[in-house]
């Protein structure tokens, strides 16, 4: 089942990003980046069900919160792919 990761610039955005999905509706969890998408910084992103992209995406330009990407996360064969989503 596919879901997104939301890169995140710190712990805190994290579990505050979390925080607002859920009291949208939207199943999500704060998880360490996967490795692949990992350049440094946060360790930190949320994962969600792939309809909350839009609602991540409203959250992160209202609260100017700074995020590195939303990333669709597909799983196949035991190995995960990912791809960038546009942000507007």
């Amino acid at each position: 089942m596919d879901s997104i990761i939301i890169l995140l610039s710190s712990s805190t955005s994290a579990v505050r990003m979390k925080n607002a999905l859920a009291g949208k509706g939207y199943a999500a969890k704060v998880i360490s980046t996967p490795s692949r998408l990992s350049s440094g910084g946060c360790g930190y992103s949320v994962k969600a069900e792939v309809g909350a992209a839009a609602e991540a995406e409203r959250i992160i330009n209202s609260t100017e919160m700074k995020s590195r990407g939303i990333y669709i996360e597909n799983t196949a064969d035991g190995q995960s792919r990912y791809r960038k989503l546009p942000l507007l």
